[in-house]
């Protein structure tokens, strides 16, 4: 699934680099997304430009493929933080879900004194 979404983005950029250089040009980036507007709503100049500033890292006027890469690669890296932590998340509720179960011998879904006793 990772791969998949690297590789739509990509080919993302391969749309945007009209002349096939290797480079987006901030004309083609403005086109990329004048052509996406349909779709997605409307960006303003300005927000074109900033978005475009933002990728262009090394201040050529151009973005290359690693620049476009940059951002969602740092997604990914916090997409993949996120993951784990709910994975954890997810491990310590079916621990105490199994703590629970364990501890209500009646298996009535509650605790009550005399299971509370039991366990200590």
């Amino acid at each position: 699934q990772l791969e998949a979404l690297r590789k739509e983005h990509d080919e993302i950029f391969g749309k945007g680099d009209m002349d096939r250089d290797g480079f987006m040009s901030a004309d083609e980036y403005f086109q990329l997304h004048r052509e996406a507007e349909d779709d997605q709503g409307s960006y303003d100049q300005e927000e074109l430009e900033v978005g475009f500033a933002d990728l262009d890292t090394d201040g050529n006027s151009l973005v290359s493929l690693e620049e476009w890469r940059q951002p969602f690669e740092g997604h990914i890296d916090a997409w993949m933080q996120m993951a784990d932590t709910e994975a954890q998340q997810e491990a310590q509720i079916a621990h105490y879900k199994d703590v629970f179960n364990q501890m209500d011998l009646n298996r009535d879904g509650e605790l009550d004194e005399r299971e509370l006793q039991h366990e200590m």
